[in-house]
């Protein structure tokens, strides 16, 4: 595979990482990505849970919908602001 390539791809995150990024626990996590109809979208790798950034950003901002309007947040980090510190845990 070319480097070019390599450096395209993101990393899949754990459900340690996600969880710590929802601020919720890895429970929660698990409970969300393996019911019959996930709430979040998951990688299965054997029993391996990953999640790709992408949807877990979609999965936040459908979250925010309520009541047919998306919620403003004046609080709103990049992606990596938010990761910052992450593989520390």
């Amino acid at each position: 595979m070319p480097n070019s390539t390599l450096k395209l791809e993101q990393k899949l995150l754990t459900p340690k990482e996600v969880a710590r990024w929802l601020d919720v626990s890895v429970d929660w996590v698990h409970n969300h990505a393996t019911r019959k109809e996930p709430r979040l979208p998951v990688v299965r790798i054997g029993k391996l849970l990953r999640f790709r950034n992408e949807e877990v950003e979609a999965f936040i901002k459908g979250q925010s919908h309520r009541n047919g309007k998306i919620q403003s947040s004046n609080r709103s980090r990049t992606t990596e602001a938010a990761w910052e510190g992450v593989e520390n845990y």
